[in-house]
């Protein structure tokens, strides 16, 4: 099962790259086409949005751009190209999104070392990030990926019979996207259900752990604690049951410790609470993160291929909002890696897988500069599509599997003072609001 899994993330993976090599190529093909019919005198009206979010030509653009003699669907002139630059741009990018997607991994790692009152602000630091990445992620689906699926799909350049007949091709791919995401975790879900029979009270909770005040909260203090607090395979039930309700009361009552909780300050108590974490909800959270992680690896191709064909002034403003734009992008990831409780392993696979992506697309770039064609039909439907669907998957992932259990239901947050529960709400919203912003630009 496991190797099947695997199997089927690498797939999507390949897949995905498969669909950009295409979709790079056909644009190349239009481009060469159209250089051998085109009048190279529109170059001096060459499209300079590039210092912005790129919404593609619209409808009036496009009639203007034919009322001057220009083609509207031609590829945009390369400004002020500095090679070295954006080669500088590559290893940047990579060095800014491997801390933001490994530094929830490194910080938990450090709480399992640290004494009890360090722990208890780690796990805090932890949760709080998390919740920031629930609102990046959430503002990531909505507007640097369905915003640019709106643009591309609806553009005037796509020379498709019939397909301007159909207004909602954007929001139909992130129908199917939510529709497919969902039923792909119910059956999941439904799997393992079957496999583990016992404990189905529990199981009833759904998205979220109802037992006690742990919450998600558990499974951080598991991460946090030392081996030697994990919880014994062969312990006495009767024991073991004690043991979780008393923490969970500590946890309610606030009697553990500062805002932390026992959950945070005693590994113990979590570790033994993990083992009746519901295996379908486990499950799920892991398959939310492998997809999200393939729909924004694609994402972050794409964006890094926008910078590589980027120069000018255009280019320091795109690199520096796509510098922000990883780092906090890959804090989200990585920290919903952690809250998933993904193994060591598996959290350096998913941060590593994204942090070279957004490199790869803009070395992709740099070599195709002079031929690629943003306006290309190809380019248009692929990227539109795939931005389409990956925001489907993302907005089920970040309200399903996310903001639901790890806020809304989080009997962490309810059990908190009120402080507290500003802070954990505000570093949501924060999550949400820099991502916004970062959409200006990137």
């Amino acid at each position: 099962m496991k190797q099947k899994g695997k199997l089927g993330i690498g797939g999507l993976r390949l897949l995905l790259l498969l669909v950009v090599a295409l979709a790079l190529l056909g644009a190349r093909c239009e481009e060469e086409h159209a250089h051998e019919h085109e009048d190279h005198s529109h170059d001096d009206h060459a499209h300079d949005d590039h210092a912005g979010h790129s919404h593609g030509v619209s409808q009036a653009d496009y009639e203007a751009a034919l009322a001057r003699g220009d083609d509207p669907c031609a590829a945009e002139g390369l400004l002020d190209y500095n090679l070295s630059l954006n080669i500088a741009a590559v290893f940047i990018l990579l060095a800014v999104s491997l801390v933001g997607s490994l530094g929830p991994l490194a910080l938990s790692h450090l709480g399992g070392k640290a004494g009890a009152r360090t722990k208890t602000v780690i796990s805090t630091a932890i949760t709080l990030g998390s919740l920031f990445g629930c609102g990046t992620m959430l503002a990531t689906a909505l507007i640097h990926m369905a915003l640019p699926a709106v643009a591309a799909l609806t553009s005037p350049c796509i020379k498709v019979a019939g397909w301007d007949k159909y207004e909602a091709w954007p929001y139909l791919f992130v129908l199917i996207a939510i529709l497919v995401t969902q039923l792909v975790d119910a059956l999941i879900r439904g799997y393992f259900l079957r496999r583990h029979p016992a404990g189905g009270a529990q199981q009833d909770g759904g998205a979220h752990v109802p037992t006690g005040g742990c919450g998600h909260t558990m499974l951080i203090g598991a991460m946090t604690a030392p081996p030697s607090q994990a919880p014994h395979e062969h312990a006495h039930d009767t024991a073991k049951e004690n043991s979780d309700h008393q923490s969970a009361k500590d946890t309610e009552t606030g009697e553990a410790g500062p805002e932390g909780g026992a959950c945070a300050v005693h590994g113990e108590g979590c570790s033994a609470l993990l083992g009746h974490t519901p295996e379908p909800q486990r499950a799920s959270r892991t398959l939310g993160i492998w997809l999200a992680d393939a729909g924004i690896i694609f994402h972050s191709v794409m964006i890094g291929l926008t910078l590589g064909v980027t120069g000018g002034t255009a280019f320091n403003t795109l690199l520096a909002a796509l510098s922000f734009h990883q780092f906090f992008e890959g804090l989200a990831l990585g920290s919903a890696a952690i809250q998933a409780g993904l193994a060591t392993a598996k959290t350096l696979v998913v941060g590593l897988t994204y942090s070279i992506s957004t490199p790869i697309g803009t070395a992709i770039g740099i070599g195709i500069r002079e031929s690629f064609n943003a306006n290309a039909t190809s380019t248009l439907l692929a990227t539109g599509i795939l931005d389409a669907l990956s925001t489907g998957i993302l907005l089920y992932v970040a309200l399903v599997q996310l903001i639901t259990p790890l806020l809304t239901d989080s009997a962490w947050v309810h059990s908190r003072r009120w402080p507290m529960q500003v802070v954990a709400f505000a570093s949501f919203y924060a999550g949400a609001t820099v991502m916004a912003v970062i959409g200006k630009w990137a």
